[in-house]
């Protein structure tokens, strides 16, 4: 099958390594797995649904797909315990992406981030880097980015673009 979807959660899981011919990870498929402290998902993945890993608290090392065609849709880095997120290809479908992540201090963020607000309470957040230009940042930022919502103010925050 090349949908991974079911309730695997159990407390023996801390670390899952996706077979290569992956391509989707289902919505909720690792929802509150709070044991899970490392995901390596291959470059065959090109769809992860509505909170595949929110709530996965312990998350501390990943492995994202380095495709193009990879969609994240709503919360998927949410209540992940990373300083650094690095998400280089791909393209953002959903709201609140990046979710309650309270010690998430730089984000690298792929070109393609959609119509929504991208964060949702991550307070930390001091650095982001845009893969996009300038001109897509400063068209999208107010879009991407709501103060009440993200927990952080943008302009106390540095931002760097590709064409920077």
């Amino acid at each position: 099958a090349s949908d991974w979807s079911s309730d695997v959660c159990s407390s023996d899981l801390t670390s899952i390594d996706f077979p290569s011919g992956i391509t989707s990870i289902g919505a909720s498929a690792f929802n509150n797995c709070s044991g899970i402290t490392s995901i390596h998902l291959p470059d065959s993945v090109t769809f992860l649904g509505n909170s595949a890993f929110d709530g996965c608290t312990s998350i501390t090392t990943y492995t994202l797909p380095n495709n193009d065609s990879v969609v994240f849709q709503n919360r998927i880095f949410s209540g992940w315990n990373i300083t650094e997120l690095v998400v280089t290809k791909g393209s953002f479908t959903g709201s609140a992406v990046i979710a309650s992540c309270s010690n998430l201090t730089k984000v690298t963020l792929p070109a393609d981030l959609g119509s929504y607000n991208i964060f949702y309470q991550c307070p930390a957040i001091t650095e982001i880097v845009y893969l996009g230009t300038s001109a897509q940042w400063e068209a999208g930022k107010d879009t991407w980015i709501k103060a009440s919502l993200a927990g952080f103010d943008l302009s106390s925050v540095t931002v760097t673009c590709s064409d920077d």
